[in-house]
């Protein structure tokens, strides 16, 4: 709410204005990642769609995202909007898909990009994509993000 934006968020609302997309980090990922995708329909959405084109299933940890001080100082004032954490949009991060094998490559990719890469979750083989709390617990939540159709 624009009435609402305090001196901390400012920098929040210009990451949305002008985000950085990962551009130099998708063809450093060919060798790498087994799928990926840009989160600009929100983490769950975009992470469905690599798992409905691969017929495989995810769980997503909460507690594992990264979040900015600022963002969690948001979300602790606006508790209703916590779902754009996992279901927000517009953020043109990468999310991807790796084997377990290349996780020294991956931690290399983090280094020469001076980069924060994090694994959020698993690919698992059940159909469904599960937000879930450090514990396993499934986060029900309506929201997954953008829906195009």
């Amino acid at each position: 709410r624009k009435g609402d934006i305090q001196s901390d968020d400012q920098g929040l609302l210009e990451r949305y204005l002008r985000p950085e997309p990962r551009i130099a980090l998708g063809p450093a990922l060919i060798d790498i990642a087994s799928a990926s995708a840009d989160i600009s329909d929100g983490l769950l959405a975009d992470i469905g769609h690599i798992c409905t084109a691969s017929d495989k299933g995810a769980q997503i940890f909460l507690n594992k995202l990264p979040i900015s001080i600022n963002v969690k100082s948001l979300c602790a004032r606006y508790p209703d909007y916590r779902h754009f954490l996992w279901a927000g949009g517009d953020d043109y991060e990468v999310v991807f898909t790796a084997d377990v094998s290349k996780r020294q490559q991956i931690i290399n990719l983090a280094c020469d990009f001076n980069t924060l890469i994090t694994r959020v979750g698993h690919i698992t083989g059940e159909n469904s994509v599960l937000l879930c709390d450090q514990d396993g617990t499934i986060i029900d939540s309506p929201h997954s993000g953008y829906k195009h159709f």
